[in-house]
């Protein structure tokens, strides 16, 4: 239901556009659909295209002539002579369904001057733009809620565990009286207790501050430039170029740090539920044995080093 409002806000901007294309479609297009060729002597209709009066229009071969009236293409739906037909046209097109066939309508009742300055932004706007706008909606709005249930889920695991450290402090000070060998025990076994609980609270202190950090479009950042850069000494090779530039072991330490941060943070089992990091594992981990092989599998390992660039998305979306 969230979702709702930002897609009618994106529903209300595309009806905009249409309307907008409609209007200017009917101002250039009106009543030129119902023109075809008709045979001069029997007056029976020769083709089944639109046709226009003079070039650069399409015109009717010896023995037609180019009038009206004809219902027009698609049975007369596909037309400009109304607002309804003109937004029913204008939404076919930006389907991308048959708009190439009202193009080549509109380049034989017009000729093929003019008319791309009108399609082409109809289909950029209209269908890569407007249309792309609810794929990014909902896919902002389904990250926002598994983001939202992942700390809910972190927040109830933590409150049950100080809940059970809770009720076992106080049933072990309730079942050990002062004073007693074995309260005086349970007391060295309490702090003990307590001491590995403190390095585990300091443990997921620092998992939940890597966590945030590898999940920060910061981080995501640096490691987009990182990439950009290995991209660029890839780009740079060339002969008789120094060991240090074929082998490139900084871009390799600083990715096998990226990986084993995000492994650390996210823990095995949410890291390796990624497709893509499951594949970034795949080519760290076969990168340092093809450095042993590069003079044999030079190739294999810059192929494997720019799927890995091509393939880098965000990271603070896992």
């Amino acid at each position: 239901m969230k979702a709702m409002v930002p897609l009618l806000q994106i529903g209300l901007l595309l009806f905009f556009a249409i309307v907008m294309f409609a209007i200017i479609g009917v101002e250039f297009y009106m009543g030129k659909f119902h023109h075809t060729c008709f045979n001069i002597h029997t007056g029976e209709k020769a083709a089944d295209w639109p046709c226009g009066m003079e070039p650069p229009a399409r015109t009717c071969p010896n023995g037609t002539q180019c009038k009206e009236y004809w219902t027009g293409p698609n049975y007369g739906i596909t037309n400009f002579d109304n607002i309804l037909f003109a937004v029913l046209t204008v939404f076919q097109c930006i389907t991308m369904e048959g708009w190439v066939e009202i193009l080549y309508n509109t380049n034989d009742v017009a000729g093929n001057t003019w008319n791309w300055l009108y399609f082409v932004p109809l289909i950029i706007i209209g269908s890569f733009f407007m249309l792309n706008l609810v794929l990014g909606v909902l896919s902002g709005e389904f990250a926002k809620e598994r983001e939202r249930v992942e700390k809910r889920q972190e927040f109830l695991k933590l409150r049950r565990q100080q809940q059970i450290e809770r009720e076992l402090t106080g049933y072990l000070e309730w079942i050990s009286p002062p004073g007693s060998p074995f309260g005086r025990s349970s007391l060295k076994s309490a702090t003990r207790l307590d001491g590995s609980a403190y390095f585990r609270r300091k443990e997921k202190r620092t998992r939940f501050f890597i966590r945030r950090m590898v999940k920060a479009p910061s981080f995501y950042w640096l490691v987009l430039c990182l990439v950009g850069l290995n991209t660029l000494c890839v780009a740079m090779v060339h002969y008789d170029q120094p060991d240090w530039l074929t082998t490139a072991l900084l871009f390799l330490c600083l990715f096998l740090t990226e990986m084993s941060l995000k492994m650390y943070g996210l823990g095995a089992r949410n890291y390796f539920h990624s497709s893509f990091n499951c594949f970034d594992f795949g080519v760290m981990r076969g990168e340092p044995g093809s450095r042993s092989q590069r003079h044999w599998m030079g190739r294999q390992k810059t192929c494997r080093r720019l799927l890995r660039d091509q393939n880098n998305p965000p990271s603070y979306v896992f």
